[in-house]
């Protein structure tokens, strides 16, 4: 199955904890979730993600959040896992089909707060979807390619409530069935309570 780019509807904190991982090399879902903490190897159908490290920060580079918010910087490595999980032949790898396009909004921050506290990264606007330039060369874009076993590391960046400590990075597997909708697979999530800078 091909995969969709994701929006994830927002999630609650109170998700029981359902996945271990460690021994593997990594965290798989279990039962449709998988949970973890930086430094953690998620797991997905199309590619693994690792969150690296996590700052709460005034500001990134030339981007300044708005009143009583901070920025969240969140570096992660993702790397292309889509050929050995789907099992694909050499031809289907050497045509290109096991590149994967990534997309910012794959991932999104949750906190404790309702339904409105979350957020995706500041390269995407969260009413249009209108794509913004990275503002940092160490900035992940809202959309680049992975080839097969390609990995890349790099910033995702959130404006978050300032006075808010214990976050959550999500995101939810997306397969394209044909339908607009698409269905959803696996969820994932990272726990985390960053430090100021």
């Amino acid at each position: 199955m091909k995969r969709m780019a994701s929006i994830l509807l927002a999630l609650t904190l109170a998700l029981a904890l359902t996945a271990c991982g460690g021994n593997s090399g990594g965290i798989k879902a279990k039962d449709g979730y998988g949970e973890g903490k930086i430094g953690d190897v998620m797991q997905s159908y199309f590619f693994d993600f690792t969150v690296n490290s996590v700052a709460l920060q005034d500001a990134y580079e030339s981007h300044t959040p708005g009143d009583g918010e901070k920025v969240l910087v969140v570096n992660v490595t993702v790397a292309n896992t889509f050929a050995k999980n789907a099992r694909m032949s050499k031809d289907d790898i050497a045509a290109g089909n096991a590149d994967v396009e990534m997309y910012d909004t794959d991932f999104q921050i949750e906190w404790d707060g309702g339904d409105d506290a979350v957020a995706i990264p500041i390269t995407t606007d969260a009413d249009t979807f209108e794509e913004f330039d990275p503002v940092s060369d160490n900035q992940l874009p809202a959309v680049y390619p992975l080839a097969n076993e390609e990995s890349r590391t790099g910033d995702l960046v959130f404006d978050v409530p300032a006075d808010v400590t214990e976050f959550v990075l999500c995101m939810e597997e997306w397969f394209d069935d044909g339908s607009e909708e698409g269905t959803a697979g696996d969820l994932y999530a990272v726990r985390f309570t960053p430090e100021a800078k």
